[in-house]
């Protein structure tokens, strides 16, 4: 249950850095975005969805099987998106991110069934519109327009701080043991 809270935490700091860059993103040149200090946050980020995806690929909750399959090759999608953003390929950095989020958006709808679990089919259905309003309207932030993928996060950030709040012994969620090695 530990590390399951440690993940939310973890996706909640990310949502809100997030949330800020997306507001920050009409203020802004994009190739800003690519440049220090700005490329930090985003290498911050990249670390946060690692952790995120180590901590919950551990847990019991019906959607860790496809995070533990599925999450490595978002993370590697989403590297490539900081790297062609890096070097300038817009196009490339483009395709990359939506690439890489669309396994997120998968395990958000999955995620969803955990949810309703711990807070409730309300609660966890602003959390799917949430992630699901974000990563299809991300493409939208290269034309500077982030309000509905903020919105997104918004949503999705407010929904994942109820779990966290929510989320105790009674939680139907528990910890694997860690793999012999």
């Amino acid at each position: 249950m530990i590390k399951f809270q440690l993940a939310m935490v973890t996706s909640l700091t990310a949502g809100l850095i997030i949330l800020v860059v997306l507001i920050l993103v009409p203020a802004i040149p994009l190739k800003s975005l690519f440049q220090m200090p700005l490329v930090l946050i985003l290498w911050f980020l990249w670390i946060l969805g690692v952790v995120t995806y180590r901590l919950l690929s551990n847990s019991s909750l019906r959607s860790s099987a496809y995070i533990r399959k599925y999450t490595p090759y978002s993370l590697a999608l989403t590297l490539l998106f900081i790297v062609m953003g890096i070097i300038h390929q817009w196009l490339a950095m483009e395709v990359f991110l939506m690439a890489g989020y669309s396994f997120e958006l998968v395990a958000g709808l999955l995620l969803y069934d955990d949810f309703k679990l711990i807070i409730g089919r309300g609660n966890a259905l602003v959390f799917l519109v949430g992630i699901s309003l974000f990563i299809l309207s991300l493409p939208l932030t290269i034309f500077k327009v982030p309000w509905p993928a903020a919105a997104g996060v918004l949503l999705k950030t407010v929904s994942i701080a109820r779990v966290i709040t929510k989320a105790g012994s009674n939680t139907p969620i528990e910890e694997r043991p860690p793999k012999a090695t």
